[in-house]
């Protein structure tokens, strides 16, 4: 599910990230753009709150609606959201939709940068490399990248590239 209206679009928290990106473009909205290159689905994207150091797509999110552990459907607002690096507050089991505020620019310009951006994380991260940490979640007050290098196994990866 995506649907647009100016400025907003609201996608369904199974969809592709990538098929959230490419749709934002097509409306002539940026904000999720150097996310390209990132696989996942836009729920698990929110919840761990994807992104690199051009940004992060809690930044754009605007409303998220889940469903509770009790069965219920219940909207989290922007102020009722935390966002911190790759990680969110929410805790809920599913998330159903997202809302995003994206800001109004030129497609070929978005997709000028869109393109750079996945140069340089191909670049940066081959596709045969690609970091194992964007599957996990992140411990409460840990990160999964420092409980793998705790654990040894940054160097086996590290020693696979050579």
């Amino acid at each position: 599910m995506l649907e647009w209206d100016g400025k907003r679009i609201v996608a369904g928290g199974g969809g592709q990230l990538f098929d959230l990106i490419a749709f934002s473009v097509r409306q002539g909205l940026a904000g999720l753009e150097t996310l390209v290159g990132i696989r996942g689905t836009v729920g698990g994207s929110v919840r761990c709150n994807v992104g690199d150091r051009s940004g992060e797509i809690g930044q754009a999110v605007q409303r998220v609606t889940v469903l509770t552990d009790d069965g219920k459907i219940h909207v989290r607002t922007r102020d009722q959201l935390a966002f911190s690096e790759h990680q969110s507050d929410i805790d809920e089991p599913v998330i159903l939709s997202v809302e995003f505020e994206l800001d109004k620019d030129a497609p070929a310009a978005i997709l000028k940068r869109m393109r750079k951006a996945w140069v340089l994380r191909k670049a940066a991260e081959p596709f045969s490399f690609q970091s194992a940490v964007r599957l996990f979640r992140n411990p409460p007050g840990q990160t999964a990248s420092a409980l793998i290098d705790r654990a040894g196994l940054g160097k086996l990866a590290s020693a696979g590239r050579n």
